[in-house]
């Protein structure tokens, strides 16, 4: 073999360099099995594989080897480690008692530093492969993989590792909150054959030390872990670094920790789109904590980034409703093909295997919450779920689901042709109007959306054209009570024959469209109600708007209001709610091929000041792009955001964020939380999180618990929960777990137990927890628990 391709992750100490021969036939690829590991756990990146060609990466794995038994040592710290206002002596003394100049130190940890894709091997089959190796002390799996120019391939394993003969290691969490004390465990370890004496010293800027400096004795193989007390000041970064010294150990490191802030989070925020220049009237926000003030302009570029953030993110959002579970299955059904219209062959190739698989992936998960919603269909889910179900005609589950869907809609219309208005329910006429006309929509969307075979599009056909005749007789006779431009919207896209209701219907959009000043076109809908019985968003009602103008063909009031439509989506919400998600989505994509010029300058100002700009090209202009501006929080100063060329199809949002002392926010009505924190938690142990959750009926609810420093789920405990229906499902990150629970009953409390494992021991700071239903929020003080140590 003359070539091979390797795949390499390697640790050592830092400026050192590393040369690793490999044969032709190998691939290689190493992966950490840490020694003197951090005991709560951690994760290291997945070993990276060269997809073709030859490679060469160095990457640290998942996992790690546990730490040697440590000796017994005393602790300098308090003798809770927590407990009680931090001496403010001890502190000055630990800090002024190391005031000479630091020795160099272990501070880079990447884990990931190398990935060579295309290395060659010489004709003997060896290659060398030169790096700096990060400051972490680790033992390597090495994989090794290489093809030769005929096709052969081979691989081996083997082994490498980066070590000290003494060294030391804080254990120290992702993050902490302003306020924070906890103990922090520092751990030291001789590989060496004799003893070691040696002098530890903790510094941190941006915090306090208590008990930092101690006189340690490692045994021959042993180990020693020291326990101090660390307070955390205000929000941004503490800078901690441990010294280990003496005349037969020197070892530094240095470990970067973020301090979030506590109190309420607030934010002001501006959506338009960039046809001209905007003045925009952000108000001052109230008295931020130091570090935690920030402003964010989020650019949109046009329909394609919208569909293409969709893709990405509509499994994050999706839950057990059926708008989202609509939602999701459209976009898996029809944005690769509407990204791949107009992306350019030569940059889309790669482009298009990533959506299709994205794809496929929010395809089979909203199936499956498909399959469960319609198991005993009520009409909402036959009316959002059978049509987008429909556009998946290779698949047979959902083709099947999209003819039940059908046949639920025809035996749901009364005779008169209206859909809903139960027996014992009293329905408003607007809300009964609107699901008529979304009943005959659905079905023609399903009649109209690619079939199987000839047959099922002949069965179709038959059922949607009754289900939409009856529908159309039903609005047309009460055409001169429809009062509100949703519902109008929702008439049109369902099909209105007659030429004369049909231009009424579009006037009545056009009157309620209102244009101020230096802002986008919107639409006001008072009294407007959707076929569920909750008023639509005003992203969803513009969405529908669009949509049902273009049925009637009058593209310039749906143009007009598309700009609104566009600078309301973000990356994370979407359009704000499952609803807005699916209406949203499907009035931009007929928008494709309005985007923004191939290149555009943004500026920002605040106060007359230039404050942030942006050169966008081509490639940029693809997807969102994020500009941190800064935030001079000049009280009052006006904003300015200028483009140039003025770009229609470019949305743009700019947000003021920063967090305040706590104060209580308004209630929301009808919602409320209770949160119990744990009693006793303890390291190491499950602690329960008590949950009360109250709001209306019939909508899904989520819960966001910003939990305290080296708090973690415990995933087994939550997916039980999950399994027994208390909760729909469950994500976290470092500082969060989301929980989304299901639709309460009328008058049903929800009441969940969280069950979670703290990792440090100390006086520890909740964030604010959130309720969430739709766009309305509650928010709960932050809590502060005192976690014993194990």
């Amino acid at each position: 073999m003359s070539r091979a391709a390797l795949l390499l992750p390697l640790v050592a100490c830092a400026g050192q360099s590393l040369q690793q021969a490999a044969p032709a036939s190998k691939e290689m690829a190493m992966e950490e099995a840490e020694e003197g590991a951090n005991p709560t756990g951690g994760s290291g990146a997945r070993a990276r594989r060269a997809e073709r060609g030859n490679a060469v990466a160095m990457d640290a794995p998942m996992g790690g080897a546990p730490p040697p038994p440590a000796a017994t040592m005393p602790s300098s710290a308090p003798a809770d480690g927590f407990a009680g206002e931090l001496d403010d002596a001890v502190a000055d003394k630990d800090r002024a008692g190391n005031a000479e100049a630091p020795a160099p130190a272990r501070s880079w940890f990447p884990e990931t530093f190398l990935f060579a894709p295309r290395l060659v091997t010489g004709a003997d089959g060896q290659a060398t492969v030169q790096a700096r190796v990060p400051d972490r002390l680790t033992s390597w799996r090495v994989l090794g993989l290489a093809h030769d120019r005929s096709g052969a391939l081979g691989g081996a394993v083997t082994e490498l590792a980066g070590r000290l003969p003494v060294s030391v290691d804080p254990v120290v969490p992702p993050f902490l909150r302003a306020g924070d004390l906890i103990e922090l465990p520092v751990q030291a370890l001789n590989t060496t054959a004799a003893p070691v004496a040696a002098r530890l010293d903790v510094r941190a800027e941006g915090g306090v030390v208590v008990g930092g400096s101690a006189e340690l004795r490692l045994e021959p193989g042993g180990a020693a872990v020291h326990r101090l007390s660390l307070g955390a000041g205000g929000a941004g970064a503490l800078r901690l670094r441990v010294d280990l010294s003496g005349p037969d150990a020197q070892d530094a490191v240095e470990r970067q920790i973020s301090v979030l802030p506590t109190g309420r989070p607030v934010a002001e925020s501006a959506r338009f789109s960039l046809a001209e220049g905007r003045d925009l009237a952000l108000p001052a926000l109230p008295t931020p904590e130091p570090a935690s003030a920030r402003a964010t302009l989020v650019i949109v570029p046009g329909a394609r980034a919208v569909l293409q953030g969709e893709l990405d993110g509509a499994a994050a959002r999706l839950r057990a409703e059926p708008a989202a579970v609509a939602a999701a299955l459209w976009v898996a059904a029809e944005v690769p093909g509407l990204l791949q219209q107009v992306d350019a062959a030569p940059t889309g190739v790669g482009a298009a295997e990533a959506q299709a698989r994205a794809a496929d992936r929010l395809k089979k998960l909203a199936t499956q919450y498909a399959l469960h919603l319609t198991r005993a269909p009520e009409l909402p889910a036959a009316l959002l779920i059978g049509p987008a179900a429909a556009r998946h005609p290779q698949d047979p589950l959902l083709v099947a689901l999209a003819d039940r869907m059908l046949d639920q809609l025809a035996t749901a219309q009364r005779p008169d042709g209206t859909f809903g208005g139960e027996a014992d329910t009293a329905w408003p006429l607007q809300r009964l109007l609107a699901t008529t006309a979304a009943g005959a929509a659905a079905a023609a969307e399903i009649a109209a959306a690619p079939a199987p075979d000839a047959a099922t599009a002949a069965r179709r056909a038959r059922i949607a054209e009754g289900v939409r005749l009856k529908a159309s007789l039903a609005l047309g006779r009460q055409r001169a009570r429809v009062a509100d431009p949703y519902t109008a919207a929702l008439a049109l896209r369902a099909g209105v024959d007659d030429p004369e209701a049909r231009a009424a219907l579009v006037a009545l959009i056009e009157a309620a469209i209102e244009r101020p000043a230096g802002a986008d076109a919107r639409l006001s809908a008072a009294g407007a109600v959707g076929p569920d019985g909750r008023p639509p968003s005003a992203l969803a009602l513009a969405a529908a708007a669009v949509l049902g103008l273009d049925a009637a063909g009058a593209g310039g009031p749906a143009d007009a209001l598309l700009g609104g439509l566009l600078s309301g989506w973000s990356p994370g919400a979407g359009f704000g709610d499952p609803a807005a998600d699916l209406l949203g989505a499907q009035a931009v994509s007929r928008r494709l091929g309005q985007g923004p010029p191939p290149h555009v300058v943004v500026q920002v100002r605040q106060g007359g000041q230039l404050v942030a700009e942006a050169a966008l090209g081509p490639e940029q202009l693809r997807g969102v792009h994020i500009v941190e501006v800064p935030y001079t929080a000049i009280d009052g100063a006006p904003w300015r955001v200028d483009v140039d060329p003025p770009a229609p199809g470019l949305a743009a949002s700019l947000t003021l964020s920063a967090t305040t002392a706590w104060t209580s926010p308004p209630a929301t009505a009808g919602l409320e939380l209770r949160v119990t924190a744990p009693e006793a938690p303890q390291v190491g142990r499950i602690a329960r999180i008590g949950l009360v959750a109250s709001a209306p009926a019939g909508q899904a609810l989520q819960v966001e618990l910003r939990l305290p420093a080296g708090v973690v789920p415990d995933g087994a405990g939550l997916d039980a929960r999950v399994r027994a229906g208390e909760l729909t499902a469950w994500s976290a990150d470092d500082a969060a777990l989301r929980l989304e629970l299901p639709a309460p009953a009328p008058a049903q409390l929800l009441r969940v137990d969280v069950p979670v494992v703290p990792t440090l021991a100390g006086r520890l700071s909740t964030g604010p927890a959130a309720l969430r239903r739709g766009l309305a929020e509650t928010l709960v003080a932050p809590a502060v628990w005192t976690v014993r140590p194990g």
